[in-house]
């Protein structure tokens, strides 16, 4: 005959008392039934108890949580992770601020679909501003704004090769003679708009270019540049 684990079943337990199931024995809810935790009551469970395998999918979803039901103090560090949360699972209700850091997310944790339009904004960058007083080759680490402060100069751009997306504003400062030459590098077969450069024609013109990885681009221009 099989050894069948014995279970005490009480029509109650009194305050003080335990239910207690003898190793192998299992507690068996059948359909409408429930396990009813009074208050200062307590359900408790050793470490591993309960595995991902014991909670069927779908089984535990927001509706049958309070608000206060998972805390950072049931969480811990990598517990939970992208792959296990539905769009809607944890919503800014759930999080304290603050309470999820960078170091806990994965590279893709945090794609558009999280992201508020506008949570981003571009307060945070800060240009290079670089003067320029005479005939120069301009740099890739000087990308951002270039200050032309005299006039009758050449600077050259770097070469597009490698420097895709690297982009310059240069602002001419100085009372207009001959103008400012913003010339492409023509060695490595370079070209601004397909040509070899272009000169201001009066003191604050501004011009903006870019490199696509193949030549120099304006994408935006003050002024008159020839």
């Amino acid at each position: 005959m099989a050894n069948t684990p014995k279970v005490h079943r009480p029509s109650g337990v009194a305050g003080g008392d335990k239910l207690e199931v003898e190793s192998g024995g299992e507690i068996e809810i059948k359909s409408g039934g429930v396990i009813d935790v009074q208050a200062a009551g307590g359900l408790s469970l050793a470490a591993g108890e309960i595995a991902e395998a014991d909670i069927a999918a779908g089984a535990v979803t927001s509706t049958k949580l309070g608000l206060a039901a998972v805390t950072e103090t049931y969480i811990g560090d990598g517990a939970v992770v992208s792959k296990k949360l539905a769009l809607a699972a944890v919503s800014e209700t759930y999080i304290g601020d603050g309470a999820v850091v960078s170091k806990k997310l994965a590279l893709a944790a945090v794609s558009e679909t999280y992201i508020a339009t506008g949570a981003v904004t571009s307060v945070k960058r800060k240009e290079t501003i670089t003067e320029k007083s005479a005939s120069a080759y301009l740099l890739a680490a000087e990308a951002g704004i270039i200050k032309a402060m005299v006039d009758d100069i050449y600077l050259y751009l770097p070469t597009y090769v490698g420097n895709t997306g690297l982009n310059f504003l240069i602002k001419v400062m100085a009372s207009h003679s001959a103008g400012v030459a913003v010339c492409a590098d023509t060695i490595t077969g370079g070209t601004l708009d397909g040509a070899a450069k272009k000169t201001s024609a009066a003191q604050y013109n501004a011009l903006e270019v870019v490199c696509d990885g193949t030549q120099w681009l304006s994408t935006n221009m003050k002024g008159t540049w020839n």
